[in-house]
């Protein structure tokens, strides 16, 4: 009888503290969302969405390793391109989905876009769509980094740039 009572005492105890625990809050929808209507900002060129949507702190990489950009030039930059050298930029079925990885028990929440982007060059009209995949991280509402990946030589071939072959040089430091 006493060990009856022992076990089921340590049943109730786990089942108390497995209730009392919290499980971390899921933002998956809200983080999906802010990723949509920045990607909505982009393709409407509306500027004030864009930046509303950015931390403070935000910096995005790539899609050259050496690329990377705060906040303010970020969006210097965008306007710039899109006023001067994009005459169109699309997303096409673009595919979202929301991961969270705990690394250090804390929860660092992505989401990871994927598609089609079509971009249409202003000075000579000219077309590339290329694949690319952009990770967003999002903290509080906000995107905080944001990682770009797309093949720079297949849309600037497809722009019309030609590539010619020289024997690589040693690089001296």
């Amino acid at each position: 009888m006493k060990k009856i009572l022992n076990t089921l005492f340590i049943v109730i105890f786990a089942i108390a503290i497995t209730a009392c625990t919290t499980a971390p809050e899921n933002h998956d929808k809200e983080n999906l969302a802010i990723v949509e209507k920045y990607q909505k900002a982009l393709k409407a060129q509306d500027y004030e969405t864009i930046a509303s949507l950015l931390s403070d702190s935000y910096v995005g990489y790539g899609p050259s390793l050496g690329d990377s950009m705060n906040r303010e030039d970020a969006l210097i930059n965008y306007k710039y391109n899109m006023e001067h050298l994009y005459k169109k930029l699309e997303f096409q079925g673009s595919q979202n989905i929301v991961v969270t990885n705990y690394p250090n028990g804390e929860p660092i929440e992505w989401v990871s876009s994927w598609g089609k982007l079509y971009i249409k060059y202003r000075e000579h009209g000219n077309e590339a769509t290329i694949w690319s995949n952009t990770i967003f991280q999002v903290k509080d509402g906000k995107i905080q980094k944001s990682f770009i990946f797309y093949n720079e030589a297949d849309a600037l071939r497809q722009a019309g740039y030609k590539y010619t072959f020289r024997e690589p040089t040693v690089i001296e430091d």
